[in-house]
């Protein structure tokens, strides 16, 4: 990609980001109140309700929107095992558009710019990759943080696909819960089960060495 190719692919982003947040801002819809707005979003949109979601999922990669309000959207208008499927879905097309962007737009940068330190690191996550992702994932560190940095970093997309579809089921098991099955005991159940395996999980992997 050349270096006005790049700079024009930004401007872009910036406008459509921004265009993202101005609509959001003027809705005068809260934070707290999003999964709300998206599921009367989803349920107007009839059949097509995965289809909308996943492609609202996919453009909040762009914006660096929270992750979580979509998550718990999908538990309330699916429920909880429904919504845990196409918030898992959504999640991970959202992952792989944040990170593409990323690599196209930076990765040249960064190889031509880095510190002694970042290749320390890079040399370790790309040691690894797949596990890697997938532990950043168990440990829940920030959604888009973990995407565009393994974009910048050249983290190869097969592995980084693998690891975080492993990865983010924890997170989105756990919100989807709570979007959608607080009357459902065997539902908490297993939330509970596979957020607190996670991150024992994640706990061995380091220990063990395996990762990182």
């Amino acid at each position: 990609m050349t270096t006005r190719t790049r700079y024009t692919f930004l401007v872009l982003w910036v406008l459509a980001a921004s265009t993202a947040f101005y609509v959001w801002w003027q809705s005068g819809i809260p934070l707290t109140g999003l999964p709300a707005a998206l599921k009367g979003l989803i349920e107007d949109a009839g059949a097509w309700g995965p289809a909308v979601y996943c492609l609202l999922f996919m453009v909040r990669g762009l914006t660096l929107a929270p992750a979580s309000p979509f998550v718990l959207a999908a538990g309330l208008a699916w429920g909880p095992w429904e919504g845990m499927l196409w918030a898992w879905v959504g999640i991970n097309l959202s992952g792989i558009v944040a990170y593409g962007v990323a690599r196209a737009m930076g990765r040249e940068w960064v190889a031509q710019h880095e510190t002694p330190w970042m290749k320390t690191m890079e040399a370790k996550l790309l040691a690894a990759p797949m596990m890697t992702s997938m532990l950043l994932r168990f440990l829940l560190l920030p959604f888009d943080t973990v995407n565009y940095a393994c974009g910048l970093v050249g983290v190869p997309l097969l592995p980084y696909a693998a690891g975080t579809a492993l990865g983010v089921l924890p997170g989105v098991v756990t919100f989807a819960i709570f979007g959608g099955a607080w009357d459902d005991p065997r539902a908490i159940a297993v939330s509970a089960l596979v957020f607190g395996g996670s991150i024992a999980f994640a706990a061995v992997l380091k220990k063990r060495g395996l990762v990182g």
